[in-house]
């Protein structure tokens, strides 16, 4: 029996179809990007495909470095402040100085462990790497930087960078620096994203202000929270933000900017995720608030404190181990029940927190089997019959030696 090809195609740069575009064996073709994509199906589940695409670029793994500056001091590689070891893909990397981002032009980053300026540093000056990189499954597949430098009252960006490369992004998936500086990309703000090939500043550039491009590929990249800050003092944002978006976010993903600044990491936290928590207050009543996470589909588990945290769904690692330890907080009694679900938790027994399984029935384990003496015991509570179980396995045993005469326990110190 023949089969018919179907075809759809787009003339939209940066569209990608979802799966309600196409059936299976449909393809799409966006005429502009020069891509094409089929829908899969496997075991039920429907994604879209790019034909072609070479998975060995996506990005799912962002590293955030920190280094403390000695005096003219150039070369940055090895541990820095967090005890982290620096690693890198050449290309995949952001480099800001005291907040300020860096023209790739004022450094080298070529050899994926060490960042070379061409100017030395201040004993006052601290330098922050954002590195990303990873193999398969991200959200961000590719990323580029166009580099320009103005003329006088220049306000249109397009064609050809200094380094040959054409201007072409997908509206929506770029940040643009202006002398290091992140811009508000807001209508009527610092610039308007006119097409997929020209950035239109608000106003006229100075004679050698240099714009970096820095676009990303990917279904969803990053996401932008923008507040404008009015109050005298402000210590913390949560909410909705200028646009009407709500904040919540991975802190491990995600970076702040203030006044286009990038701060500090360690200058602010998100224990929950929905609030960023300033150490020093913002005092000024003008601010505007950058708060961007990327996009990964991440092999790395984050759980925030909350009042019924759980993991649900496939949980795929990527075959990378959860690196532990896990700390759970003492609960002041057992949970409640919920369908389909048990619960692990710390509880506190005799000033000790203890580790506890509750099943969906009520029943409740203590799985750490050990006393306030530190004897070897069970305990388990029966929902059913009410009952309470204690049983000193120890004690148990070692009558059991007694009456036998063999060995059953043996101890190791």
């Amino acid at each position: 029996m023949t089969q018919t090809v179907q075809l759809k195609r787009s003339a939209t740069a940066g569209a990608i179809p979802s799966t309600s575009d196409l059936s299976l064996g449909e393809l799409a073709i966006n005429t502009y990007d020069g891509k094409a994509y089929i829908k899969k199906s496997v075991g039920g589940t429907e994604s879209i495909v790019e034909v072609g695409a070479d998975s060995s670029s996506e990005i799912t793994v962002m590293k955030h470095y920190l280094y403390n500056a000695s005096a003219n001091q150039t070369t940055f590689s090895g541990t820095d402040a967090n005890n982290e070891s620096l690693t890198y893909t050449a290309g995949q990397i952001l480099v800001f100085l005291n907040g300020v981002f860096l023209d790739p032009d004022d450094y080298t980053a070529t050899n994926g462990t060490s960042i070379v300026l061409d100017d030395g540093a201040k004993s006052s000056d601290y330098l922050e790497i954002i590195s990303l990189g990873g193999s398969s499954g991200a959200k961000i597949t590719g990323t580029s930087v166009y580099e320009f430098t103005a003329t006088a009252n220049q306000t249109v960006l397009t064609g050809s960078d200094e380094n040959g490369n054409t201007l072409s992004y997908t509206p929506g998936k770029v940040l643009v620096f202006l002398n290091g500086v992140l811009m508000d990309n807001r209508t009527s703000t610092d610039y308007t994203e006119t097409n997929a090939s020209t950035i239109t500043f608000s106003a006229g550039l100075q004679v050698s202000d240099t714009i970096i491009i820095k676009s990303y590929d990917g279904s969803a990249p990053f996401f932008r929270n923008q507040y404008d800050i009015t109050a005298s003092s402000t210590s913390s944002i949560s909410g909705n933000d200028a646009n009407g978006n709500s904040l919540s976010v991975i802190p491990k993903y995600t970076e702040v900017f203030v006044n286009g600044i990038l701060v500090k990491k360690g200058q602010w936290s998100s224990g929950n995720g929905t609030e960023i928590t300033f150490v020093d207050a913002l005092t000024d009543p003008n601010y505007v608030i950058d708060v961007i996470e990327y996009g990964f589909e991440t092999p790395e588990v984050n759980l925030f404190l909350d009042t019924q945290p759980f993991l649900g769904g496939d949980l795929n690692t990527n075959g990378n181990g959860i690196i532990g330890p896990v700390h759970m907080e003492v609960l002041a009694s057992d949970p409640s029940g919920v369908t389909n679900r048990a619960a692990i938790y710390a509880k506190d027994v005799s000033s000790s927190a203890e580790l506890f399984v509750r099943d969906e029935a009520g029943n409740v384990t203590q799985i750490s089997p050990h006393n306030a003496e530190g004897e070897w015991t069970y305990y388990s509570e029966n929902s059913i019959t009410g009952k309470r179980f204690k049983v000193n396995m120890e004690k148990m045993i070692r009558r059991l030696e007694e009456i036998t005469g063999e060995d059953f326990i043996e101890i190791d110190e």
